[in-house]
């Protein structure tokens, strides 16, 4: 492997482009999806092809520079996912007769999650397998999601390393992120759909995307125009004071 990197990465430098996280990216389809719904009726075997050149057709949120090509990044395929959780009839999948099943091995990386916290809106029961590596991540992650998202009135069944999640009618409640920046974002993203969630500890994002906030609250295109509240005194937040430290 080191071999390999030398020959990648020569010691007299050179320019590298370097693909945007997939999994940040996530929370900003899920946003879309959520928040405004908009499904498109047709489908093509060119599905890539479709969310790569078109991406206003299927989703209103839009992730620029996203790396629909990408060859070693897991998370890459969140649109396709997404679409295969709220519109399976496109894949081929009868909602009626079956689970729409996704894997953390093969479908997801760390984007599962986002997908599992949405899930509770697509129209069908979703089952999310292959989880045993979120339990030894940030947090028990497992658990973590079974129990906030209990607490906003989610059906979840928790069996072995799998959750399914029922749709269900999800209301607001107070998330504990257990100092886990992914939790954070995700139930930040369920709260584009319903009042009053509020977040615990929301400067735990600063690992991996401290600016999460000022995107979420920034005027589009650079975000999505979101009034964020101080949980103590219900007044809004300004945009500089929300970069977390």
């Amino acid at each position: 492997m080191t071999k390999a990197m030398i020959e990648r990465f020569p010691k007299l430098g050179g320019e590298f482009v370097i693909e945007p996280d997939s999994s940040s990216g996530s929370y900003f389809w899920a946003a879309g999806i959520i928040s405004h719904p908009e499904y498109i009726n047709t489908w093509t075997s060119h599905s890539i092809e479709i969310l790569a050149k078109h991406p206003e057709r299927v989703f209103p949120v839009v992730v620029e520079g996203w790396p629909f090509e990408s060859e070693w990044q897991i998370d890459s395929k969140f649109p396709m996912v997404l679409m295969r959780l709220f519109r399976p009839d496109i894949f081929g999948i009868d909602p009626q007769k079956n689970l729409v099943t996704i894997s953390r091995k093969s479908d997801l990386g760390d984007s599962i999650m986002t997908a599992i916290v949405v899930a509770s809106f697509a129209q069908q029961p979703t089952l999310f397998e292959d989880l045993g590596r979120l339990r030894l991540q940030e947090c028990e992650r497992v658990l973590a999601l079974r129990a906030e998202l209990s607490k906003c009135g989610v059906v979840v069944v928790e069996s072995g390393d799998t959750l399914q999640i029922e749709p269900s009618r999800v209301h607001g409640a107070e998330i504990e992120t257990y100092n886990d920046h992914r939790m954070a974002m995700c139930f930040s993203i369920l709260g584009l759909r319903v009042a009053n969630m509020r977040i615990r500890n929301p400067n735990c994002v600063r690992k991996t995307f401290p600016d999460f906030f000022q995107k979420l609250a920034a005027q589009p295109p650079q975000g999505l125009g979101v009034k964020i509240l101080d949980g103590n005194t219900r007044s809004q937040i300004e945009l500089d004071r929300l970069l977390a430290s």
